[in-house]
């Protein structure tokens, strides 16, 4: 399936006006629209990653872009 990246943007404006959106809001979103995907991973999946940095120690859940 592709990423709704309209149904996406509907919910942003939406949640706009009944208060605020923070990251993990965000995350939650990309997740119902299709525009990210959870992977666990065991090592760091790139030299910026920061997936260690929110979660603890590997394994931990990277969310991935679902489009390019």
């Amino acid at each position: 399936m592709k990423p709704d990246f309209k149904g996406f943007a509907d919910d942003i404006i939406s949640n706009r006006f009944e208060g605020d959106l923070d990251g993990f809001d965000m995350q939650d979103l990309g997740i119902k629209y299709e525009l990210l995907e959870i992977k666990i991973i065991n090592e760091p999946c790139c030299d910026t990653c920061r997936c260690k940095e929110y979660d603890g120690e590997f394994p931990v859940e990277c969310y991935r872009k679902t489009y390019e």
